[in-house]
C-alpha cells in the first residue's frame, strides 16, 4: 500500500531527496569555478586601478568560508554516505 503525503515520515522524505555523492560533487564544482573566476576578476580590478588597500581579500575570505563549508558537506558526507550504505548491507547479514 502506498503512503499518502501526510503519512510519509521524515525518513521517507529524506530517502527520496537524498543526493548521491556524484550529485553533491556536481553541485560543488560550479561553486568552486565561479569562486575562482570572480575572485581572480576582483584581483585584476584591484591591480589595474592601482588601489593600495587590498580590498579583494574581504570577498575572498567571506565567500571562501562558504565554499569551505560546501566542500566539507560535499566530501565528508560522501564518506558518511558510504558508511550508511555499508551498515544497511550488514543489517541483512
Amino acid at each position: 500500500m502506498k503512503k499518502s503525503k501526510a503519512q510519509c515520515s521524515h525518513t521517507c522524505y529524506s530517502q527520496r531527496y537524498e543526493r548521491t555523492p556524484e550529485e553533491r560533487e556536481q553541485s560543488f564544482r560550479p561553486h568552486l569555478t565561479s569562486y575562482i573566476w570572480v575572485i581572480a576578476f576582483l584581483w585584476v580590478i584591484w591591480f589595474f586601478t592601482g588601489a593600495r588597500y587590498m580590498w579583494p581579500i574581504y570577498p575572498m575570505m567571506g565567500w571562501g568560508i562558504g565554499l569551505f563549508f560546501h566542500a566539507l558537506a560535499t566530501y565528508l558526507s560522501r564518506s558518511s554516505g558510504n558508511r550508511k550504505a555499508h551498515n544497511r548491507e550488514n543489517e541483512f547479514i
